[in-house]
């Protein structure tokens, strides 16, 4: 549910007037309204839902034409057999290439969606998520079955690191500017601040990060 906009300032409930501000002459929440993200989020599953079902009719219709063929092998030379094959094969690409095709694309669907529901839910701001996105993603792939996630160096290496922790450490500590309560913003801040072991404002890489985990150090320079 959005949040409420008010006309003037005076119409603001005093006990929310702090967190309120003048944009185009309303007063509008200062914190980020999620809904627009939760609406294309649900619109993203919906359409990966769409695919799935299409696939699947396609995998129906490659069921239905093998069974044409076997019905029409028996009693026919090989000379026949061969031009029945050669017909269903050229009838079968095109649906063989529209499968694939789809289960890329629901495959691509479902790994962003995925990806940001757990950045949003270790703390990554909704109003940059799109960005954070964009940087988390090289990192990270589907399992084979689809249902997981695995976790690569910048080398494509898989570091073994599970997709929680690395959502919520070890891609916070190099990119610490999106998340809630950092502290930090623009594109170069760390999220990491603090005496005696803070980085001092240095951005590590995540492969960096990773070298100072299993030698057993802290992340600071």
């Amino acid at each position: 549910m959005p949040f409420p906009i008010f006309d003037t300032q005076e119409d603001v409930p005093e006990v929310v007037r702090s967190e309120y501000e003048e944009r185009d002459g309303k007063w509008h929440a200062k914190v980020p309204d999620v809904t627009a993200a939760v609406a294309a989020a649900a619109s993203e599953r919906q359409k990966a839902k769409d695919e799935e079902k299409a696939r699947k009719k396609a995998e129906g219709d490659l069921v239905e034409l093998r069974r044409t063929i076997e019905a029409k092998t028996h009693g026919i030379t090989d000379e026949q057999l061969k031009k029945i094959q050669d017909d269903v094969e050229a009838k079968l690409k095109p649906k063989d290439e529209k499968i694939a095709e789809l289960e890329s694309r629901l495959r691509k669907i479902t790994f962003e969606d995925k990806g940001k529901e757990h950045l949003l839910k270790a703390g990554v701001m909704p109003d940059r998520i799109k960005s954070a996105w964009k940087d988390a993603r090289d990192y990270l792939d589907l399992t084979e079955d689809g249902d997981g996630f695995i976790v690569k160096d910048e080398s494509g290496n898989l570091t073994g690191e599970k997709i929680e922790q690395f959502v919520a450490k070890t891609f916070k500590e190099s990119h610490g500017f999106y998340y809630e309560g950092s502290g930090a913003s623009g594109s170069g801040a760390s999220g990491s601040s603090g005496s005696g072991g803070g980085n001092s404002g240095k951005t590590f890489t995540i492969q960096e990060l990773a070298e100072r985990k299993r030698a057993g150090g802290r992340y600071a320079a």
